[in-house]
């Protein structure tokens, strides 16, 4: 019989490669559930602490709170720290104070994040820097510049002024607001509410500079529904504990088994054992295990580490 160091020591020497994956798929459902659930939990909670310090800063402000997580939630990688910046450079109160039309929002936004520097001058992009340039004046904002922004190798679909011209469709239209994501109760919803799409104009300009074929104008349903997972259910589920009401955190866990698991390498690397994933709920317990636990190689600390030393014992 091994010892539970040997266990341990043996865990680890697998962790990079998720080795344990062949473990999970042996168990039965309610043993794969449990650990799923588990994982979740431990997951969200460090979003739902984000949110309330986030929430806490600015001074129980749910719209400008909502405002900072949308932001950060349109790019995972090397942009969301300039996506973050962007709504202390801008707050959602000036916007609001300015918000005649998306072309207005849209302005705050490009040139409050520098990116509106981008592009050379035209007629198009004068009226879009007056814009912006009243704004800034009136406001005293400090903005970015387009230095601070990673623009390399960025998918013509992923861009941030896409991006921000969708966010300003969306702002412009009234959904930023808590009791629209506290309403979302499937699929449907989160797709309708981010079927936004950008502005021909940015489309054309994105293209043009990367010579690729015109990139997508809407938010696509794989992004909607990582903005679900992303943006909308932490949302509705700090509310709810917020608030304590509990039909929003059932809405949240209701939507969250319905979202289709992510499609990312980590899930491709569990898969590779032969680890099914059905909803979003397992696979962001998924991405848990190998983020958490399996890269920082806390096989000791890990419910499917301790489950393996166990079952060995």
């Amino acid at each position: 019989m091994r010892s539970e160091e040997q266990i341990v020591e043996r865990l680890i020497s697998g962790s990079k490669s998720y080795a344990c994956g062949g473990f999970i798929e042996s168990l039965n459902g309610f043993q794969q559930q449990e650990i799923y659930t588990n994982l979740y939990f431990d997951r969200i909670k460090r979003k739902l602490e984000h949110i309330h310090n986030t929430l806490h800063r600015y001074n129980n402000d749910w719209a400008q709170t909502s405002y900072y997580m949308l932001l950060r939630s349109l790019d995972v990688g090397r942009n969301r720290p300039c996506f973050e910046r962007l709504a202390d450079v801008l707050p959602l109160k000036v916007i609001q104070r300015e918000c005649i039309s998306a072309e207005n929002v849209e302005s705050l936004l490009l040139g409050a994040s520098g990116l509106i520097y981008l592009f050379s001058d035209n007629e198009y992009i004068r009226q879009v820097k007056n814009r912006y340039y009243f704004a800034l004046h009136k406001h005293q904002l400090n903005p970015m510049t387009l230095e601070e922004w990673n623009l390399s190798r960025i998918s013509p679909g992923k861009h941030p002024v896409l991006r921000l011209s969708q966010v300003a469709k969306f702002i412009s239209l009234d959904r930023l607001n808590i009791r629209v994501f506290t309403k979302c109760a499937s699929i449907q919803d989160i797709e309708a509410l981010f079927r936004l799409e950008a502005n021909n104009y940015w489309s054309d300009a994105i293209m043009a500079k990367t010579s690729i074929f015109t990139p997508p104008q809407y938010i696509g349903y794989d992004k909607s529904h990582l903005l679900g997972i992303n943006f909308i259910i932490p949302l509705q589920l700090a509310y709810a504990e917020y608030t304590g009401n509990e039909t929003i955190r059932d809405i949240a866990f209701n939507l969250l088994q319905d979202i289709k698991a992510e499609n990312n390498h980590y899930i491709r690397s569990w898969a590779s054992y032969g680890v099914r994933v059905k909803n979003a709920l397992e696979s962001q317990a998924l991405i848990q295990l190998a983020t958490e636990y399996c890269q920082k190689q806390r096989c000791d600390e890990c419910p499917v580490g301790q489950k393996i030393i166990k079952a060995s014992k």
